[in-house]
C-alpha cells in the first residue's frame, strides 16, 4: 500500500489484462479502418498516428470483453478482400461480438483529436446547470406532480 488511503468510490484505473500483440493490434486497425472508414477531411484509424494508444485506452474500458476480442481478432482474414464479408457475416452470426468489436474500435477512433476536431465533435465535457435552473424547473411546474404527491420518505425497518 502507498501511504495513501483507499478511496472507496473511485474504481481503480481500467487496465486490459495484456497489450495487444503487434499482430493483434494490425489486424484491429484493418477493422477499425473497414469499420471507421476515412476520407478528405477525417483520416482512417491507420492514419491516426495515436490510434493504438487510443485502442488500449478503450479495450481498457471493455476488459471484461477483452479475451472474446482478442478470439476474434485471431480469426480476423488476411487480406482487405475478406474482410468486409468476414465482418458481416458476426454481425449477422455473433452480435454481441460485433458489438464488443465495433464499439471498442469506434471508441478509440473517436478519442482521437483529429478526428473529433474533422467531426465537429468536442468529446465529453462538464455541463454544469445554471445557478437558477432548480428554480425555474420548480416555477415551469414540471415537479408539481411529485409535490402534490407528497413524501413518500419511510423508515427503515429496523428503524435507523
Amino acid at each position: 500500500m502507498s501511504g495513501l488511503p483507499e478511496r472507496l468510490s473511485v474504481p481503480p484505473p481500467a487496465r486490459p489484462p495484456r497489450p495487444l500483440t503487434e499482430a493483434e493490434q494490425a489486424r484491429y486497425v484493418a477493422v477499425a479502418d473497414a469499420l471507421c472508414r476515412g476520407d478528405q477531411r477525417v483520416p482512417p484509424p491507420s492514419g491516426c498516428t495515436e490510434f493504438p494508444r487510443r485502442l488500449h485506452l478503450a479495450l481498457a474500458l471493455r476488459a471484461e470483453a477483452f479475451d472474446a476480442i482478442v478470439r476474434a481478432l485471431a480469426a480476423v482474414p488476411g487480406t482487405a478482400e475478406e474482410l468486409e464479408p468476414w465482418l458481416r457475416r458476426l454481425h449477422d452470426e455473433d452480435p454481441a461480438m460485433f458489438a464488443a468489436l465495433s464499439t471498442v474500435a469506434a471508441g478509440a477512433y473517436l478519442l482521437e483529436p483529429a478526428v473529433r476536431a474533422a467531426l465537429g465533435y468536442p468529446g465529453q465535457h462538464p455541463d454544469p446547470p445554471a445557478p437558477d435552473e432548480a428554480l425555474r424547473e420548480i416555477g415551469d411546474g414540471i415537479l408539481d406532480p411529485v409535490r402534490r404527491r407528497g413524501p413518500r420518505y419511510r423508515l427503515p425497518p429496523d428503524g435507523v
